[in-house]
């Protein structure tokens, strides 16, 4: 199942989101008490979401029909207090059940390098705190679109060209929207999958990985990646975008890209979500893949900075 997390952040461009199914399966056997879980992805564009819920301890589902009692969610920027106030309270599915959860809006927009911290009180669950820090914009300096072709398939390889400084580690996701304009003057939106394989950053597996089982598929068609195969200050990164589901009826076609600049508690926890979605071994209970990754102290959960940079409509 890829869609581990529900819709929780509208003003997250990864429209992804946060708590359920995988990673509640995840939290659900962390213990015999239950933890707060809180997740929280502040930007350098827009105010933010603290999504906050409970773990349930495994085998003694317990459903919640209000808020705990105490809960109360501190916000800070450099310091300083901003005000949250409460937005609503939802559920996220876990088989038929559902994990109850309740959303917080913190009004202000960040700048890079600011420290964001959160806390979460609630009474006889404790205090869960992490911070981070949201990363410098990223410098995307051009983009251009070619078509290739692999064995029998034709691609589209959007070669992106931007920054990275070489002193300093870096993380980064990337996202590919598609516009194609058909016949009658209709346009179709899509998110497309990059093929893992078209650049060396992304860790491509050897074709041990397809006797093995273990697929090379990134969650929301988002991939991350790091900067370590990075040796220079500037670097062009090949996104295939395989043609298998064009239609005939396609006058033209676009594409923008979207690139990230991530903290590495936000790399670590998508990574940790992406290297158990593609181990086949693991479902079949020859290996164990552990959702390990959380910043969150005194609870579960993550709270990661991000920025980004859009590219315009290309052809």
């Amino acid at each position: 199942m890829k869609h581990i997390f529900s819709t929780l952040l509208s003003t997250m461009a990864l429209a992804v989101s946060m708590a359920s199914c995988q990673v509640d399966e995840e939290i659900n056997g962390m213990g015999d008490s239950p933890l707060t879980v809180v997740y929280c992805m502040p930007c350098d564009t827009d105010s933010t979401l603290v999504n906050v819920s409970m773990s349930q301890p495994f085998g003694d589902y317990k459903p919640l029909d209000k808020m705990p009692s105490g809960l109360e969610v501190s916000y800070s920027v450099n310091g300083q207090r901003r005000e949250t106030s409460f937005l609503k309270a939802g559920g996220q599915y876990i088989g038929s059940d559902q994990l109850p959860c309740w959303l917080f809006k913190v009004e202000g927009k960040h700048r890079p390098g600011d420290k964001v911290e959160v806390a979460v009180n609630a009474d006889g669950l404790g205090r869960a705190t992490a911070s981070t820090v949201i990363p410098d914009k990223p410098v995307v300096e051009g983009l251009t679109i070619t078509l290739i072709k692999k064995l029998y398939n034709e691609y589209d390889r959007i070669a992106l060209t931007f920054k990275d400084n070489p002193n300093t580690e870096d993380f980064y996701a990337v996202s590919v929207q598609k516009m194609n304009i058909i016949y009658g003057g209709d346009t179709v939106y899509s998110e497309k999958a990059i093929d893992p394989t078209a650049d060396p950053v992304f860790g491509f597996h050897s074709d041990l990985d397809d006797m093995f089982d273990y697929d090379n598929d990134f969650f929301a068609n988002v991939v991350i990646f790091d900067d370590k195969a990075i040796r220079s200050p500037e670097y062009t990164l090949h996104l295939d975008i395989d043609r298998d589901e064009e239609h005939d009826n396609v006058l033209q076609r676009y594409f923008k890209v979207r690139l990230y600049h991530v903290s590495g508690d936000f790399y670590r926890f998508f990574k940790a979500i992406n290297d158990r979605d593609n181990n086949g071994l693991g479902e079949m209970g020859f290996s164990d893949f552990q959702m390990s990754s959380s910043n969150v102290a005194g609870g579960f959960g993550l709270v990661g900075g991000w920025s980004h940079a859009d590219t315009e409509w290309t052809k």
